[in-house]
């Protein structure tokens, strides 16, 4: 396990940290993800579905947003299946860039 560091001094998403409003030992990036954490809610009957909040005391939580402005967060990029250009916002087994999206460009090298 890793040794328990003070908010004050965190850089790393991977530094972890005591969290006393949960009473846990976490790391920082568990403690960014439950601050942003949102489901979607079933339909109803002539009503859309509705986002909520997943964890209600860890978005408004005071040390939370303190790690928040400790930490920043790089988001990964996944590199395109056909032709390793990185894209941003991939999803699935094999991500592709904007140019090879689709049914006709499936095998096809730029």
């Amino acid at each position: 396990m890793s040794e328990i560091i003070p908010v004050e001094r965190l850089t790393k998403p991977t530094d972890v940290f005591r969290c006393t409003p949960l009473n846990a030992t976490i790391s920082a990036r568990t403690c960014l993800a439950r601050r942003g954490a949102k489901y979607t809610g079933g339909r109803t009957l002539g009503h859309a579905p509705k986002e909520h909040t997943a964890f209600l005391g860890c978005q408004s939580c005071e040390l939370g947003a303190k790690v928040a402005a400790q930490v920043q967060l790089k988001p990964t990029l996944a590199p395109c299946s056909v032709c390793g250009v990185s894209v941003k916002g991939a999803k699935g087994r094999e991500p592709r860039c904007p140019s090879h999206r689709g049914q006709n460009s499936i095998g096809k090298v730029a």
